[in-house]
């Protein structure tokens, strides 16, 4: 199956960036069950006083290419001394240790009601951690069509987030062309 796009930041505002997947016309932001776990990788020796953050958000296509959250560098984003993008966004946030392995952003949460009320179309999860920069950034569509239940599970690994909930395949027509470079 091929790439499905949505639209990536367009030259037409002074930004490239990633194509973001394609979401119906008028579809419906759902809100969801984001379990977040990092199974067994906190509590390896060499990591057993670690603490690992992680960032969900959700955002607009259009925010996600002004602030240029696909290509941020990570390591200022997770500064101990604070950060504009990080402190000003409407985050739900997530610690991990070697006693704390699962956290679940519940449907109920009331930060889903700041993000319905942006219309974000895309949830933005962010590690903080030693892995590959693009492999600690996960871009998901909010999108009810493309999800067969309300909870998603997302796995922290040595290799990056791994997201472990299987997604419905876009709708039937649905562009597929790819964007000119």
């Amino acid at each position: 199956m091929g790439l499905m796009l949505l639209g990536g930041c367009t030259q037409n505002e002074g930004f490239w960036g990633p194509v973001l997947e394609v979401s119906p016309p008028n579809s419906v932001m759902g809100r969801y069950d984001v379990t977040l776990s990092t199974g067994r990788l906190l509590s390896k020796p060499e990591l057993e006083n670690e603490e690992v953050e992680v960032d969900v958000i959700a955002l607009t296509n259009k925010k996600y290419c002004q602030d240029k959250w696909f290509e941020y560098d990570l390591t200022s984003y997770f500064d101990a001394s604070g950060n504009a993008l990080r402190d000003n966004s409407p985050v739900w946030r997530a610690t991990f240790n070697s006693e704390e392995h699962k956290q679940t952003l519940t449907a109920d949460n009331p930060i889903w009601s700041i993000w319905e009320s942006t219309d974000a179309t895309h949830l933005v999860i962010i590690a903080d951690g030693e892995s590959e920069e693009d492999s600690r950034r996960l871009v998901i569509p909010l999108d009810r069509s493309r999800w067969i239940e309300d909870d998603i599970e997302i796995r922290l690994m040595g290799s990056g987030l791994v997201l472990r909930t299987r997604r419905l395949p876009p709708w039937p027509g649905q562009p597929s062309e790819k964007f000119k470079s």
